[in-house]
C-alpha cells in the first residue's frame, strides 16, 4: 500500500507480530499500522478530481444506507474457549 505522505515509498514495517505460540504466548496476536489515508477514497472520484468535487460528488452527498446496510450477526461472538483444547489432566 502506498502513503504518499512518506519521502520513502510505502508503509514500511506494516503488519507486527506482538505475540506467537511459538515463543511461549497462549495466542497469537499482530497489530496492524495503517495511515489516516486509508479508506478515503470512499467517495472517489470527488476526492481527487476537481471538476467531480464541484459537481457535488462528495463525500457529503454518498448515500449512506449503501455502506451501512444490516449485516448477518453470529448467533454469539465466537470465545477463546472456542479454540483451545482442553488440558487432559
Amino acid at each position: 500500500m502506498a502513503c504518499w505522505e512518506r519521502k520513502v515509498e510505502g508503509l514500511g514495517p506494516y503488519l507486527r507480530l506482538q505475540s506467537s505460540m511459538k515463543t511461549g504466548s497462549i495466542a497469537y496476536s499482530s497489530e496492524i499500522k495503517l495511515p489516516t489515508h486509508t479508506g478515503t477514497h470512499v467517495d472517489a472520484p470527488g476526492h481527487m478530481i476537481d471538476r467531480y468535487f464541484d459537481a457535488g460528488i462528495d463525500v457529503d452527498t454518498l448515500d449512506l444506507d449503501v455502506l451501512n446496510e444490516l449485516s448477518t450477526l453470529p448467533k454469539r461472538c465466537t470465545q477463546f474457549e472456542d479454540f483451545v483444547k482442553p488440558s487432559i489432566t
